[in-house]
């Protein structure tokens, strides 16, 4: 278990939009509501995709956590400590692997993503020798909320 405040403190974090309108999440925030109603995280997100996302839920527990997210979303943005990653329109979990990679090019941060393929591409992509990206380091979120770094025995245990 990583101590999610002195981990994320100062440091951007991309989440991906299933995980952040997910129940993980909203127990994440839920257990460190403080340290995310006090902006002492950076997050990006994509706009367009993750407002899609939102909009296509339909059970009435999903939509309260989303609700939860947005509340505090709104004060992030409010405070200037949400940054908005939409050069264009992801139709799938490729496209947002590649805008992540475009993203790695430039800056270090850090991806949150419950989708097991996707944190397994993004893996392989940092971890070739012939790429120079930025320090990406990739994290889910368990049930409890608690985060845990993917590590690559993840990726060979193919457990999630």
């Amino acid at each position: 278990m990583v101590n999610t405040k002195l981990y994320l403190e100062n440091k951007l974090v991309f989440i991906e939009p299933k995980t952040l309108y997910s129940r993980e999440f909203a127990a994440t925030l839920a257990s460190h509501y403080y340290d995310f109603i006090s902006g002492h995280y950076k997050f990006c997100i994509h706009k367009a995709q993750s407002q899609k996302y939102r909009d296509g839920l339909t059970d009435a527990e999903d939509i309260a956590v989303a609700q939860a997210v947005d509340y505090v979303l709104d004060s992030y943005e409010k405070r200037g400590k949400l940054v908005f990653y939409d050069k264009k329109e992801p139709k799938s979990s490729d496209d947002i692997l590649s805008g992540i990679f475009r993203l790695s090019l430039n800056q270090s941060f850090i991806l949150i993503t419950n989708d097991y393929d996707l944190a397994k591409d993004v893996y392989t992509l940092i971890d070739s020798p012939s790429l120079k990206t930025r320090p990406l380091e990739i994290f889910r979120i368990k049930e409890n909320g608690h985060i845990e770094e993917y590590t690559p025995e993840l990726f060979y245990l193919n457990f999630l």
